[in-house]
Formats: C-alpha cells, sequence, structure tokens
C-alpha cells in the first residue's frame, strides 16, 4: 500500500488539464481594437499664400493725373474789354505763363499794347484734380504808369496731350491812372498754351 500510493499521485496528475493563467478583462478589447481598421488621420491643409489685407490708400487723392494741367504752361491768348461795349471792343494779343500745383499757383502776362502791359496774379485751385480745373485770382496789373488791381476767374481744360485751353474774366480797377485809361475794366480772355512740365 505505501509503495502503490506515489505511482496513483503520478498518475493523477498525468491525467489534469494543463494550468492556463486567466485573461485580463481588458485583453480582449484591446484585442478587438487593434483587429479594427483605424480611422483615417485628418489630412494637413495644403499651404494657401494670404494676400495681406488691402489698406485704404489716402493718397490716392493727391496722385498726378496726364490729363490733368499742372505744372508749367505757356501759350498765347486774346483779351479783351468789356467795360463799355458802346465805345468800341478793345482787344490785344497777350504772350501768358502760368504754374499750377496741386491747389495754388501764379500766372503772369504780357500784353501787346501802346503802352505794354504786364499782368500778375496768384491763383486758387479748389479742385486738385481733374482735366477741367477752375480756378480764382488776385493780382495786379501794370500800364505804366497805370497800376490796377485784378481779380480773376476762369478755368483750364486740357482736351488732348499737352494742349491747354484757357478761359477767364477778369475785373481791374484802377487805382492810379492816366486820362487815357478808364477807371475800371472787364477783360475776358481766352487762350491756347502748351504744358511743358506735368507732375
Amino acid at each position: 500500500m505505501l509503495t502503490l500510493a506515489p505511482m496513483i499521485a503520478v498518475v493523477a496528475l498525468a491525467g489534469s488539464p494543463p494550468f492556463v493563467a486567466p485573461r485580463p478583462a481588458r485583453l480582449p478589447a484591446l484585442v478587438a481594437e487593434a483587429r479594427e481598421p483605424s480611422a483615417p488621420r485628418p489630412e494637413a491643409p495644403e499651404w494657401q499664400e494670404v494676400a495681406p489685407p488691402v489698406e485704404a490708400d489716402t493718397h490716392a487723392a493727391f496722385e498726378p493725373l496726364v490729363s490733368s494741367p499742372r505744372g508749367l504752361t505757356a501759350g498765347l491768348r486774346l483779351d479783351s474789354d468789356w467795360i463799355a461795349v458802346k465805345d468800341g471792343v478793345g482787344s490785344a494779343p497777350v504772350i501768358a505763363a502760368n504754374w499750377s500745383g496741386r491747389e495754388v499757383g501764379v500766372a503772369t502776362a504780357l500784353t501787346i499794347t501802346r503802352p505794354i502791359g504786364w499782368r500778375l496774379e496768384g491763383r486758387l485751385y479748389p479742385w486738385p484734380r481733374g482735366g477741367v480745373r477752375p480756378f480764382a485770382g488776385l493780382g495786379a496789373a501794370l500800364f505804366w504808369p497805370d497800376v490796377a488791381v485784378r481779380a480773376v476767374a476762369g478755368g483750364e481744360w486740357k482736351p488732348w496731350g499737352p494742349v491747354v485751353v484757357q478761359l477767364d474774366v477778369a475785373f481791374e480797377r484802377f487805382v492810379r491812372t492816366s486820362p487815357a485809361f478808364r477807371s475800371s475794366a472787364l477783360v475776358v480772355g481766352v487762350g491756347v498754351g502748351y504744358n511743358f512740365l506735368n507732375f
């Protein structure tokens, strides 16, 4: 009996199923997730160049225009005195030149009369842009020895290229006059000039 006990124990151990360690509860879920196809990763957005914001150009209103009669203009014109039409309209050829900036300018004219007249005036241009530029000015006229103060209003028009058409009306009041001159003059002038410098 003592010798059979160890043999029975060996046989009992040999017939028993092998020992298997229990799997953790999380392991099946991890295996299932590994077998499932992975969700596609979001693609990185393509590189796009973003244009900088366009700022309002506050200087656009002051940019020079080719059609604007600015700079130096010189030409010929005809001035007529209409203060006393009943006595006849006196006309005279004039050599004129003017320089005009964005808002201000200066003009001078040499009147071919006897005696020769000379006019000088400052001008104000209320519209800094455009092919047609109205102006108003103040100045003086000299017909030696007669001197007059002068107020003028008119406009300049640049129809094509460097050609400039000018039209203005001026009132002149002589503060020093001789018997050969009237005390006042209403001068209407029209002329054509060439715009040498435009900026």
